[in-house]
Order: C-alpha cells, then structure tokens, then sequence
C-alpha cells in the first residue's frame, strides 16, 4: 500500500461536541480531542495518518489503500450485554400474542416512517405505551396490546433519560433490534423486534484480552476476559465482573428455579442479547452465572471482529466526532516529481550493482543478485502484513539496502585479508564469513533494537521507517549471511575456481587517524556551532509546516484541465512563495483545490510579510477581499490566468483556516521519549557486547551526527538552499543515526578482534590499525551509499531533493565521525578508564 504523499487518499474534516451536545472550540478540549483521535488510529492498527486542527475542525488526512471510511476511523464499535426480559417475549406464552401484536404495531409506524435506529424506535414504543404525554404520571396507551403490557407490569425508558447503567434494574425495559432484513433472519418473527432490560449487564469497554476465532461449524467467534476491579478517569471505582455476575445469578437456569422467573420461561434460563453496534448479533440461554469470561458466537463477519477488537483495545473518545465532510485528495507528491523520484530510484539501484560489479568483480555480481533477491523479499514482506509505504518508510528501505550491501562489502574484504594469508580460496571464504559474521551481527542487532523501540511508539511516519527497517534488516542478514554464502560454498567445490579477482582502493593503509583527529573535531565544531547560530537566527522559517502549521484554503477554478495543480503552484511561486512554503492538493474534482501555506510566509521578505490581519476597506465585491493572505492567493493566480469560479470567490473566506502541524503533542511526546529509550537500548547492548566505553562512545558519536547535520541544513539554509526540516528530514536524520551506528560497530568490531591479537601494541596503535585495516570497506560502503543518493538528489525532483540532501550530509559525517570521532572518544574513554585503574601512591 502506497501513503497519503505518494498515492493521494481521503480528507475527513470533523467537529466535535461534547456530552451536553455543545460543540467543542475550547483549546485544550481540541488539544485533547487530537491526541485521543491519534492514540486511537494507532491502536486500530492504521498507518500514516495525520491529523491537524483547522479553526474549531479536526482535519485526518489518511491513504487511500488503507481502504476505510471516515466513519471506520472515528466512529468506533459499541457492544452491550442486556438481560432478554422474558415476560414480555414469546417464550412466556400468557403474554406472547399480545407481546407480538405491540411489537408489530411499533414495527409498522417504524417502517413506514423510516424511523427504524434503536434510538427512534424506543421513542415510537414509549408513545405507543404511554401516549403522547411527557408527564410520566399521564399514562394514554394507544392499544389494547400496549394497555395490556402496561397493566402487566411493562415499563420502558423516557426518550428524555438518556443515561443507562450496569445496575441491577429490572423494572425498566427497553426495544432493541435484531440483526437482519426479514423474517428469515428474525427467528421467525415479522418484526426484529426484541424487549430487554434498559439497563446493561455488561459493556464492550469491560472487556480484555479479547481475540477473534473461526471454527467451521460455528463461524466466527470472540473470545474474551471480564476485567476486574478498576478507576475510571472520573474517579468512580467499578467492577464489571462482579456487575455481571449479580445480572447473570439472578436469571441463570441454575438460580432461578423456585423463583417467579422460572415459571416465565418454562424453567430454562432467560436469554441475554449480545448488541453490536446497535443489533443483536445473538441471544444465548443464560445455563450458569457468568464472571471471568466467555466467548461469543453470531453472524458477524470477520471484518466486524477485526473492527470490534481493535476499536475495545483503542477505548472511546471524551468527545463524540461528527463528520462534516469527506473528501479524497491527490498525492501529496505530484505526477511529475514520483515520475522522477523512481527514475532516480532506478539509476541509483543500477549504479550501485555497477559499482559492486566494477570493483568486486563476481563477488560483486553474486551480492548485487543478493541485493535484488532482498528487495523482492522486503516487497513481499511489506504486501502480505499490508504495510503503508511513504516517505518514511522508503528511508527505512534505502537503509537497509546500504547495510545489506555493506554486510557483503565486509564479507568481501576479510575474504581478500583471509586469501593474502593462506593463498587458499576455499579456507578464505570460510573464514572470511566466520569473521565478518559477529561484525554484521551486532551492527545489525543494535538497529534492530533501535527500531522495535521506535515501533512501540507509533509516532507517525517513525512507525512506517521502523517497520520497513525491521524487515530490511533480517532480510539482508538472510541474503548477506546464509545465500550468498551458500552460493560460495558450492562454488569453492570446482578446483578450477582458486581465487576471487578484485580491485584494490587502498593498499597497505597505515594513517595516523588518532593524530588527525582534532582537525576534525575543530572542523565539526565550527559546523554545529555555526549552525546552532543560524537555526536559532531562522527556526521559525527552517521548520516545515509539518512543525509549525499555518493556513488553509479551499478554491475551485473556473477552467479544467489535467495540469491545473502544476500551474497552481507555478502562480505561487511566481507571486513570491518559495516551493517549501506551502502544498497543493487537488480535490474529489480536478478543480477543486486546497491550498496549505505555511507560517514562514509571514517572515521579513517573504509574502505576509508586514500584512493586517485585515484589509481597511469600506467597500468590497467579495467578503473575502477584507483578507489580505486569501487576497494573495487570487491576485498571484489571476496573474498567471487561473480565474476562480463565482461560487468559490463569494465563499473564499468561509473556506479559510489557521491550521496546526501533523505532529500532535502527544506525537511530538511519544517521539521524543521512543527516541531517548532507544539511544538507551543501544547503550545498553553495546555495554552488554563490549563494554561501557565502546558504548558512550557510539551514544556520543551518534548525538554528533544528528547535530552536524541539522547543522550543515540551517548553513545551506541560511544560503538560500530550498531545504527545510519536515517529516522528510526527519526520516533521513533516523536514516543517518541507523548507518552511523552501523559504521562506528563494524570499526569497535574490529578493535575488539585486534585487542585479542595485538597484545604488544598500544590502544591507540590498535586503534589506528583497526581503522586501516577497516578504511577500505568504510570508504567502498559510504561510496556506493552517495553513489546511490547523488542521482536521488541531482535527478529526483523537488520532492527527493530535500532527503537526498539531508542523507548525503548525513554519510559524509558519519563516515567521518566513525574515523575521527567516535575511536579518539574510545581512545579517550580508554585512558580515563586506565587512569582509576592506576594504584594511587601516597605522598
């Protein structure tokens, strides 16, 4: 499944209101109301969705593929349990004809006015059974049937209490509906109709450890738990098992003989309704009291189970969503630009195999069939879970690609150190592949840690980067590891085969990297530095609306044509809007667009700059001319001859909103805490393989990476670069932290191996050594990694250029911290540690 950015999707604006009815506009409410949408998409299971708040609106902008509606996304399943009253069914046989007769004529009004929800049908029953006055005290049946009823003891519900219960009542009942669309469906009877207990034994929010089944001869089922004693938000102390078990102790089959229950129903237990979404999905026969659990079996469909589970697992929602409208949209990204993203795409996989091929000659051959063969394996992964690919979720696969083509660099280059000394291929590649394999292993383990945190949190496109990784991750192993492997063992077998031929970068490596070293912390503190100047000179500009917000504008055009969004966005441009300052989506019609500007507009020298929030005029033609942004808008169209239509020129001003970012607080929370928790896994495991100071050191590496080139964007930034820092950035930023990690593990790697064999060297001649003997493959994996991003950046259009960018920023400094940062801090780490070791002496 392709994202919202890369293959358009759906847009669902919807208000929300509150308990009493009242429509929501308080901040902090909306704030509120945000999070609890965000946390409950993530819970049901829905990928890549954005949520943002247009005025008192909530906009969720959500991918087509997903294959929901607005109403799946925000309206969630309800469940209740409620006692059959059998005194007033066809089971107690001195009242079931006139029982029947009631329950038709409500039936009848019911169809024939179309009033036929539960709600609407109670309101019919409790005028047919008390008349048309709302005095209670005033009862007028209107039938025979109903005055019987009533004269029997039957009550129901005043349409005017909405409030229900799981306390023990069973004076009160109400209407519920049976599933189906006739008789055949209605177990017999000429109307779905069914009395019940108003109060509820049970609801759906009870339950957990809930799992959906199929058995054959039952069809589908759920299986659940009842929780136990627990706090509500409100403070209100419940326990639903208890609750049930009073509701199911009185009507049992096994507790009710002797009673007058037991003469209602013939001595069987009464029935209690299952009711989803409104309808009895089925009514079993109550044979023992019910307190731990139970399963439940009726027609639903697999697609109800699966809803049911995740909606009971995501809890409801403070505020009650209504939807306003719901509209699909084009990609985010335009025709043109995908066009060109996998052009660019496509030339980079080819350069990369050429480059493998060039250099490692078959070897390299066998890992670019490595490479293909791990692509399939991650498509095929990422179909059969259903997976969302955006953006995000691309890094993760461009990620795991270079570590995949990394593994077999490193394979590679201990066969080459293996084969100069033994001279023996077949010995050369055994161990070759035994000693790369820890290297790989733990370079490998320590994303994966990283990225199983970063899933945990569900924040956004992170969810999407870390899925794709994941699977990139094991399956490059697999390629890396075990095929091509196997393919070499074989080929070792033909006595013909005695050597593997490849070129050689660098030849008997022997720089003082440790020596060198302060040039290049000098060098990167200048960077982060004077970057850490510039972003905080320009942080209201550099960040994307992803961060920030800003406007919103819906606009029809009076003309059709195919590449109306493309001359859209060239009229902005042309009226003084950068490309990064705002997004076009085209609209359910072709003309009909939406605008997104973003609050960088309002900077020195930039459009809104220095504009009233309102025009100063005493007369206008169209309300929207008191606006000066909206203003902007339609003059920069009309000047490159995109002419609005008359009924969108008079509603322009209705039709805009301030807007806030894709990012929500609670996002922007998980984010930063899924983050912390997974420098901290890394730490950890790293300690656990090596040691602590192997450990601080990557930690500290890393932290240098991200700040360098965060750094290095505000400078490019500051020079007029069209970059800004949006999701993009941030999933090429996670990109970096994956492959610096993964460089700095491979050298410590090899330090560790050299400690055991060098026992006559200095640390830092250990250093030094390991990172010659590392240079060539560090320098042939950063090489084919920028041979793949620089066609990215140079061919992919405006929306690759940003994250190739960002990602080449990101190599360049990786490769060199893992050279002259990450092992000087090692070096460093080393002697302190050394130093408290030393026994003090006294004076």
């Amino acid at each position: 499944h392709w994202g919202l950015d890369l293959s358009g999707g759906k847009t669902v604006q919807i208000e929300l209101f509150d308990t009493n009815g009242h429509l929501v506009t308080n901040d902090d409410d909306i704030k509120q109301g945000i999070n609890e949408l965000y946390g409950r998409v993530n819970k049901m299971g829905v990928s890549e969705v954005s949520i943002r708040r247009e005025g008192n609106f909530i906009t969720l902008d959500f991918p087509g593929s997903q294959s929901l509606s607005a109403s799946d996304l925000i309206k969630a399943s309800t469940m209740y349990f409620h006692i059959v009253n059998e005194k007033f069914s066809r089971n107690n046989s001195d009242l079931a004809a006139v029982t029947d007769q009631f329950l038709q004529e409500i039936w009848n009004e019911a169809a024939v006015t179309g009033r036929k929800s539960a709600e609407e049908i109670n309101q019919i029953a409790w005028k047919h059974l008390h008349g048309d006055s709302l005095d209670p005290e005033i009862i007028q049946p209107r039938s025979q049937a109903a005055k019987t009823l009533y004269e029997n003891g039957l009550r129901l519900g005043s349409p005017q209490d909405l409030g229900t219960s799981n306390l023990f009542n069973d004076a009160i009942s109400q209407i519920a509906v049976l599933r189906g669309d006739d008789f055949t469906e209605w177990h017999g009877q000429t109307n779905p109709l069914v009395i019940v207990f108003r109060n509820y034994a049970l609801e759906g929010a009870s339950l957990k450890n809930i799992q959906g089944g199929y058995d054959p001869s039952k069809g589908n089922y759920l299986l659940f738990e009842i929780k136990g004693k627990e706090t509500l938000a409100s403070g209100e102390k419940i326990n639903p098992r208890e609750d049930l078990f009073a509701w199911t102790s009185q009507f049992s089959k096994d507790k009710i003989a002797g009673t007058p229950y037991a003469t209602v129903s013939k001595g069987e237990g009464w029935r209690m309704a299952v009711i989803l979404n409104g309808t009895i999905i089925t009514s079993p026969t109550l044979s023992f009291p019910i307190r731990d659990g139970g399963t439940i079996e009726g027609s639903f469909t697999q697609r109800e189970i699966t809803k049911l589970e995740s909606d009971l697992k995501a809890g409801s929602l403070t505020f009650t969503p209504r939807i306003l409208s719901e509209k699909n949209v084009s990609p985010e990204i335009g025709s043109k630009d995908r066009a060109l993203g996998i052009f660019a795409m496509s030339v980079a996989l080819c350069l990369v195999i050429l480059t493998m091929i060039s250099y490692y000659r078959f070897a390299g051959f066998v890992a670019s069939i490595a490479v293909v063969f791990n692509l399939l394996i991650m498509w095929a992964t990422l179909q059969n879970i259903g997976a969302t690919l955006t953006f995000a979720s691309i890094a993760g696969v461009i990620l795991a690609l270079g570590m995949a083509v990394d593994a077999n660099v490193l394979v590679f280059e201990r066969i080459r150190e293996e084969f100069a000394v033994s001279g023996r291929i077949a010995s050369a590649v055994r161990t070759g592949y035994r000693k790369a394999f820890w290297a790989i292993f733990d370079s490998n383990v320590t994303t994966i840690i990283a990225a199983i945190v970063l899933l945990q949190f569900d924040s956004g496109p992170i969810r999407g980067f870390a899925i794709t990784l994941i699977i990139g991750i094991i399956s490059s192993m697999f390629t890396a590891l075990f095929m091509t492997r196997f393919f070499f063992t074989g080929w070792i077998q033909n006595p013909k085969h005695v050597s593997l031929k490849m070129a050689t970068l660098i030849k008997s490596a022997k720089f003082n990297f440790l020596k060198s070293s302060k040039y290049a912390f000098l060098f990167s503190a200048v960077i982060i530095l004077a970057g850490s100047f510039f972003f905080a000179k320009q942080h209201s500009s550099i960040l994307g609306m992803d961060f920030t917000g800003g406007y919103s504008l819906n606009i029809e055009l009076a003309a059709s044509g195919e590449d109306l969004r493309q001359e859209v966005e060239s009229a902005l441009v042309k009226g003084g809007a950068t490309q990064q300052e705002f997004q076009v989506r085209q609209l359910t019609s072709g003309n009909q667009m939406r605008v997104f500007l973003g609050k960088s507009m309002q900077l020195p020298g930039h459009p809104f700059s220095g504009m009233p929030l309102e025009n100063d005029i005493d007369s206008y033609s169209y309300p929207y001319e008191l606006n000066p942004r909206i203003s902007w808008v339609v003059t920069s169209l009309e000047n490159s001859g995109l002419k609005l239509s008359a009924d969108s020129l008079q509603t322009l001003q209705e039709q805009w909103s301030e807007i806030s970012g894709q990012l929500s607080d609670s996002m922007k929370r998980s984010a930063l805490i899924g983050l912390g928790i997974a420098l901290l896994a890394i730490l950890a495991y790293i300690t656990f393989r090596f040691e602590f100071k192997y450990a601080i050191s990557a930690t500290l590496c890393l932290a240098h990476d991200v700040a360098a080139t965060v750094g290095s964007i505000a400078l490019l930034y500051a020079l007029d670069v069209p970059i800004q820092i949006d999701l993009n950035t941030v999933a090429a930023l996670m990109t970096i932290v994956g492959y610096s990690l993964n460089d700095t593990i491979i050298i410590f790697d090899r330090i560790r191996e050299d400690l055991r064999l060098m026992h006559k060297a200095s640390f830092k001649e250990i250093i030094n050594h390991a990172l010659n003997m590392t240079l060539s493959r560090t320098v042939m994996t950063s090489g084919t990694t920028l041979v793949a991003l620089v066609p990215l950046a140079l061919l992919g259009g405006g929306a690759v250029f940003g994250f190739a960018l960002v990602m080449i920023i990101g190599v360049i400094f990786g490769t060199l911290s893992s050279l002259y940062i990450a092992a000087p801090l090692l070096n460093y780490f080393h002697e302190r540690q050394k130093a408290k070791a030393l026994p003090q002496v006294a004076v």
